[in-house]
């Protein structure tokens, strides 16, 4: 990795300031930075499109070869659901695991809250089964992606985590046909 990139330009805020600046804040002062990531990230392309999100790849302007999906979600919420997203965000800075995508820090602005994660270019595991460029999987190809798979569950079990969106759309590859890669 880059020295360059372990630079902050953006400092955390406290709440006096965060009330200040925003007028809409859904109260994740102790998550997120006010600031443009724009300043720290470099836009790519789009990867993604849900119901409560937009996931876009960025790369580090201070360092171009390290790329991030950032993963960017409505700023409208109720109590329910900001307790919800603390969680996941608390949840998700905690882990250390191989096959557990990281998440690096969450920016918020008026209107959207902004998580930066760890970027994973290689296919989801639906589009490796239903793609018929890809070879059928054999057996002992299943057994390694089933080995991976329950590691990381494991994992989150053991840390009383529980995925609730386990599915193949949601199983990523970082390096193609590997699957110890498996995130």
């Amino acid at each position: 990795m880059c020295g360059c990139c372990t630079s902050n330009n953006i400092v955390e805020v406290n709440k006096s300031q965060s009330t200040s600046h925003r007028s809409s804040s859904i109260i994740f002062d102790r998550f997120s930075k006010v600031g443009d990531y724009k300043k720290k990230y470099e836009y790519i392309s789009t990867i993604g499109n849900g119901s409560f999100a937009k996931v876009r790849l960025y790369r580090d302007r201070e360092c171009k070869s390290i790329s991030y999906a950032i993963k960017t979600l409505k700023n409208i919420f109720d109590i329910h659901s900001i307790e919800s997203i603390k969680r996941e965000i608390d949840i998700l800075r905690s882990l250390d695991h191989p096959n557990i995508v990281k998440s690096f820090e969450t920016y918020e602005d008026k209107h959207f809250l902004h998580i930066v994660m760890e970027y994973i270019p290689g296919d989801n595991l639906f589009k490796m089964i239903t793609n018929k460029s890809y070879v059928s999987f054999t057996e002992k190809d299943i057994n390694e992606i089933m080995i991976y798979l329950l590691k990381s569950v494991l994992f989150l079990h053991q840390n009383g985590i529980v995925h609730r969106d386990i599915k193949p759309d949601n199983i990523l590859f970082s390096v193609p046909g590997k699957f110890s890669s498996l995130k």
